[in-house]
């Protein structure tokens, strides 16, 4: 099963520093890309796919927010 890479980097099954080779594999129309979206492959939101996009040293912050995001309450 495809698991993008945002969810590989929260289980640590991925590093930040790989989203270049994600995003040649986009690219390059991996088996596993076919029909997504970059932001789809990543595993960003729109909104964290712009900021991405514009301010790439804001991955460890755009990671940080969903670890946040997945703790219990």
């Amino acid at each position: 099963m495809f698991k993008p890479f945002v969810e590989r980097c929260l289980e640590g099954s991925a590093k930040p520093s790989e989203i270049d080779t994600w995003v040649d594999a986009w690219h390059e129309c991996a088996a596993d890309s076919e029909g997504l979206t970059l932001d789809q492959y990543l595993g960003f939101t729109e909104q964290e796919g712009a900021i991405w996009a514009r301010y790439p040293m804001k991955l460890d912050e755009i990671l940080e927010r969903r670890r946040h995001q997945r703790q219990p309450a």
